[in-house]
């Protein structure tokens, strides 16, 4: 049987069961093997925009014996999925700004859906923005640790989403109301992560204090004071969840 990564399987969890899938950026194809072994899934359709994991993904299909249920495509992003042919997309895998790029320069698609399931890997903060001004809405969310990083999981469907707060952005409305324990360790990892940065930079501009140095002192002055706002954002969320 094979066996999903915990981030694959976070993402897995959120398909209705017998909901026809797109996995965009399938990669070598683990998801649609194991929505369809689990009966999950009847068919997935596998895409990607580079051949050499469309390869990986037919011969693990192949190998699995399920290539009458899981089709591979060479697509850029949602190019070759015709509406209706399923009833979700994943896209995980990618920056969060690429991720919005596919939904939004192929939005009659991504609109034709039921619901929409991604992992973006960055920017998470402008990308629940721009899923918002896109017209779309959140509707559950995971947080999930796996092979030493966090992972954010979103499922949208179309709808109207009130305005997001500056938390709500960063760390997920959803996941907020949860009092996710998962949530407040990455908060809490995140709070290291930038004292360490916080630090770093303190200390740089006590080095570079003069004016040979003065475009990097502002730079690094600026910075400073989004690194302390963030710090600031940090510790009023911790304290929420506790």
């Amino acid at each position: 049987m094979l066996k999903l990564s915990t981030r694959l399987t976070n993402i897995a969890s959120l398909v209705n069961r017998g909901d026809n899938v797109a996995d965009i950026g399938t990669d070598h194809g683990l998801l649609p093997i194991y929505l369809v072994s689990n009966n999950i899934s009847n068919k997935v359709i596998a895409m990607d925009i580079n051949k050499g994991p469309l390869l990986s993904a037919n011969k693990n299909i192949e190998e699995n014996n399920l290539t009458d249920k899981i089709e591979t495509r060479l697509s850029n992003g949602f190019e070759k999925l015709n509406i209706g042919e399923v009833d979700c997309a994943v896209i995980a895998g990618m920056g969060g700004s690429l991720v919005a790029n596919i939904i939004r320069e192929n939005i009659n698609i991504a609109k034709s859906l039921k619901y929409l399931i991604v992992s973006p890997q960055s920017e998470i903060d402008k990308f629940r923005e721009t899923m918002r001004d896109l017209g779309f809405k959140v509707i559950d969310e995971k947080i999930v640790f796996d092979s030493e990083k966090y992972y954010f999981i979103m499922k949208y469907q179309i709808g109207l989403e009130e305005e997001l707060s500056l938390k709500e952005k960063h760390f997920g409305r959803i996941l907020l109301k949860k009092k996710d324990k998962t949530l407040l360790e990455y908060l809490q990892n995140e709070k290291r992560i930038y004292l360490g940065i916080l630090k770093q930079l303190e200390n740089q501009m006590k080095k570079n204090n003069s004016d040979v140095y003065n475009d990097v002192y502002n730079r690094n002055e600026k910075r400073l004071v989004e690194v302390r706002g963030y710090l600031t954002l940090l510790d009023e969320t911790i304290d929420e969840l506790l």
